[in-house]
């Protein structure tokens, strides 16, 4: 593959970095909290543009799911507060990936809900974490 030729959509290359650490796999997944906007920084949209990657994106911005509309094959959009809404999100990890592997854990959000989320994202299942 011609490495040159990537285009990252990251703020700081995160999406790159997913890609180098995966071999530059295609058809990878992911899980996105704090998604935001597809054409602002997002870490995701190369992987999904150049690489086929299928994931779930999570966020507090309401009406988001419109604005991922050219991806929605790919990234399923959810408004949600990860605190609040703990046991939804984990459902719904569960449900897409049943049991399967998360190539690419992105939590791309601020302060205490960050901290909250990594303590209490059920990924043991994935092949992500392994006990």
């Amino acid at each position: 593959m011609d490495t040159t030729q990537l285009k990252s959509h990251s703020q700081n290359y995160q999406d790159i970095f997913a890609l180098v650490c995966s071999d530059y796999k295609q058809d990878g997944t992911f899980i996105d909290i704090g998604c935001s906007y597809p054409n602002h920084f997002s870490n995701v949209v190369s992987l999904i543009k150049q690489f086929n990657w299928n994931g779930l994106g999570f966020d507090l911005k309401t009406e988001l799911d419109w604005h991922w509309e050219d991806y929605k094959g790919n990234i399923a959009v959810y408004e949600l507060n990860v605190v609040e809404h703990i046991d939804k999100l984990n459902k719904l990890i569960s449900e897409r990936f049943s049991e399967g592997v998360i190539d690419y854990l992105n939590v791309d959000i601020d302060g205490y809900p960050c901290q909250y989320a990594i303590e209490n994202l059920d990924l043991y299942k994935h092949s992500l974490v392994k006990r």
